[in-house]
């Protein structure tokens, strides 16, 4: 899966096979975020590809997980840069 988070939203807009393909581990969402959140840890959590305790990695929503990170990796970015 090599197509940004754009042309993944895209591509689950077509329909329920691709969207279903955000909840399964190794599928693009997954892929994505395992590229962008290499080697990021966040409080409350955890690296990215490691599912939460508890969770089945199976049955994880790894785009709302990569929307997660995403959102919480951009607000650290704000936060660091403002203190300047």
């Amino acid at each position: 899966a090599w197509l940004d988070e754009g042309s993944l939203s895209s591509l689950d807009a077509c329909g329920k096979l691709s969207r279903g393909l955000g909840s399964v581990r190794g599928g693009p969402w997954f892929a994505l975020g395992q590229r962008a959140f290499n080697g990021i840890e966040l409080d409350n959590e955890g690296i990215f590809d490691v599912a939460p305790c508890g969770t089945l990695s199976t049955a994880l929503d790894w785009k709302g997980r990569y929307v997660r990170f995403w959102d919480k990796a951009n607000s650290l970015q704000v936060r660091r840069s403002s203190r300047g």
